[in-house]
């Protein structure tokens, strides 16, 4: 399962044709086209912006957009615009207060191998990001693809978890995360 709060600056036309869905829905009455899904999901800066407003007291607005995600006012009035024309953002009765509109993305979607190179465009934009303060560990294991398939909703869940227990802590801050299983050897098979 992915969850909307990754992405990576990617040109529409690198990603090619999405065969396996015609649109991603969102909610009952707003669905993303499939060129606005893989904007959405292809924008690095257009994801952080969304995810922004899980921050509590967090106002969208293009001066604490651009302070947040180190990048120019004008870049995120652009930003707030798209989300806006998506349906993705709705407007509250105090000025620069947003909510987010719940993304719930359509598992043949996420699941689709066309996807594998945004996804690693996805992962170069938040690994670039990476300092030594930041929480990471990397390794290599011998592990079997079955028992790495019974854990991945777990892990996922856990990810989810992590998510909703931060939710109104004062140190609350947005992360790119995720995990990935790359095999990097052959069996005796693949010869």
């Amino acid at each position: 399962m992915l969850e909307g709060n990754i992405s990576a600056t990617i040109k529409t036309e690198d990603l090619g044709h999405l065969s396996d869905v015609k649109s991603l829905v969102i909610n009952k009455n707003v669905k993303l086209s499939e060129e606005e899904a893989i904007e959405f999901l292809g924008n690095w800066n257009l994801s952080a912006t969304y995810t922004l407003l899980d921050l509590e007291d967090f106002y969208l607005t293009p001066i604490n957009v651009s302070q947040r995600l180190n990048i120019l006012a004008g870049e995120a009035e652009n930003l707030i615009e798209t989300l806006k024309s998506m349906g993705l953002i709705e407007a509250t009765e105090v000025e620069g207060k947003y909510n987010a509109v719940p993304l719930h993305f359509d598992d043949s979607f996420v699941a689709s191998a066309d996807l594998l190179s945004l996804y690693s465009k996805v992962s170069q934009k938040s690994l670039s990001r990476l300092t030594s303060k930041d929480i990471f560990s990397f390794r290599f294991e011998a592990m079997s693809k079955k028992v790495i398939q019974k854990y991945q909703a777990e892990i996922n869940g856990l990810l989810v978890k992590i998510a909703e227990e931060s939710k109104g802590k004062n140190d609350c801050e947005l992360y790119a995360t995720g995990f990935f299983f790359s095999k990097i050897s052959r069996n005796r098979k693949d010869k």
